[in-house]
């Protein structure tokens, strides 16, 4: 891994870079935490949960930072799904960088063993969420705290914003039986709108854990802000969220990858492609026409998965590929409803699997659809599940 990871991010880091129309004055945890030298670190032996996002507006990368200013000792790095790079798409093993022993929690751990922490002060979190429940990375991040509490560690998570901005809440929050899981770990809405940090502090207080933890706030961020206005870079978290858009259409709908539809992993717009074998695209997409909101056009197309481990990899799908002239404005919780009922009415063999409840956060809506339950009813549902949470949510905001 050594010879790859820093040339890939520093590739990554200026490629992203192109896309920047405008100065920020917004600063990253990690930003506030460098800008200070590093000072809560000093003479620590330091554990880091990290992976390829965690670098400043230099680019550089946390890891580099601490072994070349050498303030502190890096003895452990911990990585999430994905890997290091970001770029794996299936279990990650361990590996070495720069001789820092890299652990995967990925793979047949998802928890930092406690005994892994003992030669460790602290621990500090930082990566780059997408404003999903059924994202991985909230899980590992929770995992880390129980770890860290079992240890007697303090983690110091490092805040970065929510590509989904932080006012808007949509989707379902899941009831009991449809958490405890790494997906839906906890009773959060499926667009939740808090950044990690926050995240931290609800998962530390609300749900019990109960380690000690500090969050470094960002300096410059504000709740209304999406992607496109921090004027950062746009690094992809995880191979298939390429742009911010994607991450605003996967944390509103990317719930529809728990059916036996593709949603074009492996093709030039994943998440904005939608389909399987068994699809005509004309037919889906002339059927949406008068149901989809206003700016969002459904093209019909034919493409082929060349993602492995996905659904219908290296075979023919007829579908559609979604355009949406102003995302911003844009339900896309409301957006994946209208298409899934859609699919029930017009595709005989499509369905939803085992996993369909626990990444809706709530049972029974797929059948509820199939019988042609109104769209705006089910949306009433959630929108009163996110109520209450906006409630709980209250004291863990930051910004």
């Amino acid at each position: 891994m050594t010879p790859f990871f820093r040339p890939l991010i520093v590739a990554l880091f200026f490629l992203a870079t192109m896309t920047v129309h405008a100065a920020t004055t917004m600063q990253t945890g990690l930003d506030v935490l460098e800008a200070r030298g590093f000072d809560s670190l000093a003479g620590k032996r330091v554990a880091l949960v990290v992976n390829h996002t965690a670098r400043d507006a230099a680019g550089k990368h946390l890891i580099d930072l601490l072994l070349d200013g050498k303030k502190a000792t890096l003895v452990r790095i911990f990585t999430p799904e994905h890997g290091l790079t970001g770029l794996a798409d299936e279990a990650v093993a361990d590996d070495t960088y720069r001789d820092i022993p890299v652990t995967s929690l990925y793979g047949k751990e998802k928890k930092p063993k406690p005994e892994l922490l003992a030669d460790s002060d602290l621990i500090i979190f930082d990566m780059q969420d997408v404003g999903a429940r059924y994202y991985t990375y909230p899980a590992t991040l929770a995992y880390t705290l129980e770890s860290a509490k079992a240890a007697g560690k303090k983690v110091i998570v490092l805040d970065r914003p929510n590509p989904t901005g932080g006012d808007i809440v949509a989707g379902f929050v899941p009831p009991a039986e449809l958490t405890g899981k790494f997906t839906s770990l906890y009773a959060i809405p499926t667009r939740h709108g808090m950044t990690i940090g926050e995240l931290a502090r609800l998962f530390n207080d609300h749900f019990g854990i109960g380690a000690a933890l500090e969050v470094v706030s960002m300096i410059g961020w504000e709740r209304t802000m999406l992607w496109q206005d921090t004027g950062l870079p746009w690094v992809p978290p995880s191979p298939n969220l390429r742009n911010p858009d994607a991450a605003l259409i996967y944390a509103g709908m990317g719930w529809i990858e728990t059916t036996n539809l593709s949603v074009g992993r492996g093709t030039e717009a994943p998440f904005f492609t939608y389909g399987a074998p068994f699809i005509d695209g004309a037919k889906l997409a002339a059927a949406l026409k008068k149901q989809l909101p206003a700016g969002v056009t459904a093209t019909p197309i034919t493409f082929t998965p060349t993602d492995k481990i996905h659904r219908h990899f290296g075979k023919e799908c007829g579908g559609i590929r979604l355009t949406i002239a102003d995302i911003k404005k844009l339900d896309t919780f409301r957006l994946g409803l209208i298409v899934l009922k859609t699919l029930f009415a017009i595709a005989p063999e499509f369905d939803p699997t085992t996993d369909f409840a626990l990444s809706m956060g709530k049972a029974g809506i797929d059948r509820r659809l199939k019988k042609g339950e109104a769209v705006k009813k089910i949306l009433a549902e959630a929108n009163a599940d996110c109520e209450k949470f906006k409630e709980i949510r209250k004291k863990y905001l930051l910004y």
